[in-house]
């Protein structure tokens, strides 16, 4: 066995432990291409170029990290319009807050693990801390407010100073952040769960997921304190947290700042959807830092509206569940469901394995079988739009509002998705790795776009070609013009 190997190996190992997911893979991915996590193949993808450069302590923890936002966050069930690129890295870093103190609570010798990656990605001693204080002048109010809050929750009030500016607003802030950090699921009987759940509101976010693939009591658990989390967010740091953001339109934080953030640890580019990917800052971040250019994809050349685009979900909420209800019947299982095992909950008892458990107590959480999920072909949507000057006023917004329901469904049916505008020219507003929540406010915005001339021969051949690249077995284009 090779040294890769090996590593990857342990890695393993360690990431089905803690996940719950006896078939979790660990592989080697590309050099530079960072650390992610796919939720629904079930696959974490290793920088090859630093499964050497790092310890084995530092991938170590950073496998934890992305596992336990796998198993406790699900922060895209309850954010809507909040869950805006301008605040997305302040929750973000509430919940990596969240996630680590459970690491912590719950695998207290992973202590080592966490403080090595946090001592690179939070620059984890006192005098480049102060360095990072000293250099913040020029950050964002909310920037400074949540590089603030991380800095005393990862290095103690009584070892950082923070600007006198910042205190009144962390000390107002203060006691909602710990309870938030503080929100696990809880240990309580199955009875006590089941009553909790039925009762809560959170039951009705996952009542179309939940016809196929019943939770346990411990998913329960999960959703229930993530429910009381953001109930926690919306009433006590939201509201302060939009205070602080700029208005719409305004650019929040120069890219040179950006990656200052990122550095500083309060930025990740993680998306929590299941069946995205969920990254940890790759190293080029901490290059880029000090001066060399960061990519980004080219802007639309149109005005973002977030606001139309949450009216406009608002309005079809209804024609939403049911197309989602559609594609359900349309592209069925292709598979009946199986019984898997052995695990630490499930609806039956493994007979098998109960012999096992009762001369080894240490396998007493192998004793349980549950049905596995339903498989589903994911058929790949690409949406073209005509947003040419003939189609101003109804037209621009009725195509708009088809947009925005294929764009929804597409999301919570966990299907990839692509999206293109065209009139003289054809942009990309969505791709399938791109995340809706922070790219909504492009679709929003064509409501006012329409312009131009219409060359949809050349539109037609740049989608073609993008389709011609999918790897999904089923491709869909649905086009919206006049």
């Amino acid at each position: 066995m090779s040294e890769t190997e090996e590593i990857l190996d342990e890695l393993q190992k360690l990431a089905r432990l803690v996940s719950r997911m006896p078939d979790l893979e660990v592989v080697a991915g590309r050099g530079g291409s960072g650390f992610s996590f796919n939720h629904v193949r079930r696959v974490i993808s290793m920088d090859e170029a630093r499964l050497h450069a790092e310890s084995r302590n530092f991938l170590r923890g950073l496998v934890l990290h992305e596992l336990a936002h796998a198993v406790l966050t699900r922060t895209h069930r309850h954010a809507t319009s909040a869950f805006s690129r301008r605040i997305f890295f302040a929750l973000n870093a509430l919940e990596d807050t969240r996630i680590e103190n459970w690491l912590l609570q719950r695998f207290p010798g992973s202590r080592p693990w966490i403080e090595e990656y946090n001592g690179k990605f939070l620059r984890n001693t006192v005098p480049e801390m102060q360095e990072m204080l000293d250099r913040r002048s020029n950050l964002p109010p909310l920037h400074e407010l949540i590089a603030s809050l991380m800095a005393r929750w990862w290095h103690g009030q009584g070892n950082i100073s923070i600007p006198d500016r910042c205190v009144p607003l962390l000390e107002q802030v203060w006691p909602s952040f710990q309870q938030h950090a503080q929100t696990h699921p809880e240990s309580l009987p199955s009875d006590e769960v089941q009553e909790r759940y039925d009762r809560s509101e959170v039951r009705q976010l996952y009542v179309l997921g939940d016809r196929n693939s019943p939770p346990d009591e411990f998913e329960k658990s999960v959703r229930l304190a993530q429910a009381d989390a953001w109930k926690n967010i919306e009433e006590n740091l939201l509201p302060v947290f939009r205070k602080l953001v700029p208005p719409e339109g305004r650019s929040p934080m120069s890219s040179k700042i950006e990656m200052f953030v990122q550095w500083s640890g309060a930025l990740h580019t993680e998306d929590h959807h299941p069946g995205r990917q969920f990254h940890t800052i790759p190293q080029q971040v901490f290059d880029e830092i000090f001066g060399k250019s960061r990519s980004a994809k080219k802007a639309p050349p149109w005005v973002e509206n977030v606001s139309a685009y949450d009216l406009l979900v608002e309005e079809q909420a209804d024609v939403i569940e049911a197309l989602i209800d559609a594609i359900e019947e349309a592209f069925p299982p292709e598979r009946s469901r199986n019984w898997i095992g052995p695990r630490q909950s499930g609806t039956r008892l493994k007979l098998k394995s109960i012999p096992q458990a009762e001369a080894d107590p240490r396998r007493a959480g192998e004793i349980w079988d549950k049905k596995s999920s339903l498989l589903r072909p994911k058929p790949h949507v690409v949406v073209l739009i005509d947003r040419s000057g003939s189609m101003a006023g109804e037209r621009i917004e009725a195509a708009t509002a088809g947009a925005v329901l294929l764009a929804e469904a597409s999301r919570r049916a966990d299907l990839p998705l692509s999206l293109f505008a065209f009139n003289n020219t054809c942009d990309a507003l969505i791709e399938p790795e791109d995340s809706l929540e922070e790219k909504k406010g492009r679709i929003g915005g064509l409501v006012d776009a329409a312009s131009g001339g219409t060359d949809m021969a050349q539109a037609l051949k740049h989608v073609t070609k993008h389709l011609e690249e999918s790897h999904a077995a089923h491709r869909m284009l649905v086009v919206l013009g006049d």
